[in-house]
């Protein structure tokens, strides 16, 4: 699996630490998923000039799936600027209902300091997992998780 990581810019003005996605009580597994709160696995942003630095990125979720660790830069999601943590929310929330799950973004490495092209086609999977009553009893309960398939990530050239 080809993996990368974003390099923040080197003239960053402003940094604050924000937190844009609720965190699930199962940190291995998505919670179940709503139209309106897309989780693309990224605990958490620092907001730079141009884009978000990711500060967790948790697996099973589709910002792994891509490839994409602590310290990467996302700049670009869907053709939009990504200024804001709530920016990818919504625009998740546009790729898996108008896009057909068909995601773009444009990412730095911070390794090489290049420009990538990330595309994926994220889909929802359902699956069962058996969860503990309060009593210890068990049951079988049906959840849903977006997976980021067919990743393919392409140097961006100047």
């Amino acid at each position: 699996m080809f993996r990368i990581t974003m390099l923040i810019a080197v003239l960053t003005l402003t940094t604050s630490t924000v937190f844009a996605l609720p965190l699930p009580t199962d940190p291995t597994l998505p919670g179940p998923m709503t139209p309106d709160q897309p989780r693309l696995g990224v605990r958490g942003f620092v907001a730079q000039n141009g884009g978000l630095q990711i500060v967790d990125v948790l697996d099973n979720y589709p910002a792994k799936d891509a490839g994409l660790e602590v310290g990467d830069v996302i700049l670009t999601m869907d053709g939009t600027v990504v200024a804001q943590p709530n920016d990818i929310n919504a625009l998740l929330d546009r790729v898996m209902t108008d896009k057909q799950g068909q995601l773009t973004m444009v990412v730095r490495n911070h390794r090489d300091g290049k420009f990538y092209n990330i595309n994926a086609n994220l889909v929802t999977i359902q699956y069962n997992a058996v969860v503990q009553s309060a009593n210890g009893a068990q049951k079988q309960v049906l959840k849903q998780k977006i997976q980021a398939q067919n990743v393919q990530v392409k140097p961006i050239r100047k």
